[in-house]
């Protein structure tokens, strides 16, 4: 197990897209934007990227409908 410390408005944030996500805990959330992040980014090979769900289009930007409600515009 690893602990982070997050600012208390990125941990709102994060909060909210729980909520978005209906994930069950913020764990669950903040792994999953973490591994959002990285496959981004391009440092996830893409058969990992696959079976997370987070498919290529051929334009090579990620199809953000096969991966659920990401991070909205926070007003």
């Amino acid at each position: 197990m690893t602990t982070v410390w997050l600012p208390s408005d990125v941990v709102s944030i994060v909060d909210k897209v729980k909520r978005d996500r209906k994930d069950p805990t913020r764990s669950d959330t903040v792994r999953f934007l973490l591994l959002k992040a990285l496959a981004d980014l391009s440092f996830l090979p893409e058969e990992t990227k696959k079976a997370l769900g987070f498919v290529k289009k051929g334009s090579g930007d990620l199809d953000k409908n096969t991966v659920g409600t990401f991070v909205k515009e926070v007003e």
